[in-house]
């Protein structure tokens, strides 16, 4: 599990992250409806790491 930063709404939440421990991959993260703004945030992983976010 991870705790990101919403792209859109500034809301802390948090994801499971899908991707593998090693190389590079994105994809998008939907803030909760029930809980959040029900908007997209990408986020960019690299070995394991987020290494960026942004608007989806």
């Amino acid at each position: 599990m991870a705790t990101i930063t919403c792209a859109h709404c500034g809301g802390m939440f948090q994801i499971q992250l899908t991707m593998g421990t090693t190389g590079r991959g994105s994809r998008g993260y939907q803030h909760s409806s029930s809980h959040g703004c029900g908007k997209m945030t990408n986020v960019e992983v690299h070995n394991g790491q987020i290494v960026k976010t942004w608007k989806g």
